[in-house]
């Protein structure tokens, strides 16, 4: 109780922000990488499917795709005897289901069904800013799924003003490139530092 309690300020804030998903609409079938897709729910989650071995689960920022964030870190995965999921988002490339009052719990049941469906039954599962609360959401729902997992760039509880919106301005693909990418620098980039590469 003590850990879930530990989410429970911060996963409020997110329950809100989570109410409409942004979306991804370049069509993966450009990529070089395999993909399978998993029922969960209503939802049809295409997940990127690369080496053999143990499982690891990638789960991207808000409003980003597991894509091309995660070529050269996957490529160290797949070489070192892993195989690699990289579920894409509701709403990312041919990823389908409910965009609207989506909680994280719909989403961490996501996870399970790929972890189910492609990984044998058990993953480590790695996620990255927004995906860090996913992977601790995920791992509390379903820890006999989840041995183990690794947050990466989780952020903090009391964000400057100035910082803490910019990730719904990057992700919100109905908004200009160039708004967005001013979030961005903002949020993730030291001065000087391009965002175009995102």
């Amino acid at each position: 109780m003590l850990l879930f309690s530990l989410f429970l300020i911060p996963l409020v804030a997110l329950y809100t922000c989570a109410s409409a998903l942004p979306t991804i609409t370049q069509p993966l079938a450009n990529y070089k990488w395999p993909t399978q897709f998993v029922r969960s729910g209503e939802a049809n989650i295409q997940v990127i499917v690369q080496g053999a071995g143990p499982t690891v689960v990638l789960l991207p920022s808000y409003g980003r795709d597991g894509g091309d964030d995660y070529n050269y870190f996957t490529d160290s995965l797949v070489d070192a005897g892993y195989l690699v999921l990289r579920p894409q988002p509701r709403g990312t490339f041919e990823s389908t289901g409910p965009m609207t009052n989506v909680t994280l719990e719909d989403l961490a049941a996501d996870v399970a069904a790929v972890i189910d469906t492609l990984g044998g039954g058990q993953a480590i599962v790695i996620g990255h800013a927004f995906g860090t609360f996913l992977t601790k959401v995920s791992s509390v729902l379903y820890p006999e799924k989840i041995p183990a997992i690794v947050v990466a760039a989780p952020g903090g509880i009391d964000l400057p003003s100035t910082i803490a919106g910019m990730p719904f301005i990057a992700g919100n693909t109905s908004l200009p490139l160039e708004d967005r990418l001013a979030a961005l620098e903002t949020a993730f980039f030291t001065p000087d530092h391009d965002a175009h590469i995102w």
